[in-house]
């Protein structure tokens, strides 16, 4: 959509254009993961604009990414954060997981902290290759359903052999 938007090194932004609830709290869950996974991420900026409406499987779906996140030494933030989205994170202690600090009104003020951010924490002269295995994809998503009681909603994921393809 914009030609001559500027990639930054590091920072993945992500919209996920749907309330955060039950029914698809896996699939936000795993679509989040599968755009970290983008080689050098260190930011995960979430522009959270459409996502006002949320239950309590969405909000733990929101913590359990930022748990993921940072056992990968990835930042969360959050762009957009609307009141209706923010009420129900404070009360759920989710606001508080992410921080303060992470939550920024506006894109740009967001992308503004990530610069400051990045020019402060230089990235290391080589970077591990963090590329997570379908099998290793298909677990997380697996235990982050039956944490939630919705194991029996999770489709097993297994790689294509090499003689299928």
């Amino acid at each position: 959509d914009y030609p001559d938007a500027e990639q930054l090194p590091g920072l993945v932004v992500y919209r996920y254009d749907s309330p955060l609830f039950f029914a698809n709290s896996n699939d936000f869950y795993s679509q989040a993961l599968e755009a970290a996974d983008t080689p050098g991420c260190r930011w995960f900026l979430l522009n959270v604009e459409a996502n006002v409406e949320v239950d309590s499987t969405g909000l733990d779906a929101l913590a359990a990414l930022h748990d993921e996140l940072d056992s990968r030494g990835i930042v969360l933030a959050l762009a957009r954060v609307k009141t209706d989205l923010r009420l129900p994170m404070e009360r759920y202690g989710v606001a508080a997981l992410i921080g303060d600090e992470n939550m920024y009104a506006t894109l740009p003020t967001a992308v503004t902290a990530y610069r400051e951010w990045a020019e402060a924490n230089p990235a290391p002269e080589v970077q591990p290759a963090h590329a997570p295995t379908t099998e290793r994809r298909a677990l997380n998503a697996h235990t982050f359903l039956a944490a939630l009681g919705l194991h029996r909603f999770a489709r097993v994921i297994k790689p294509r052999s090499e003689n299928t393809r």
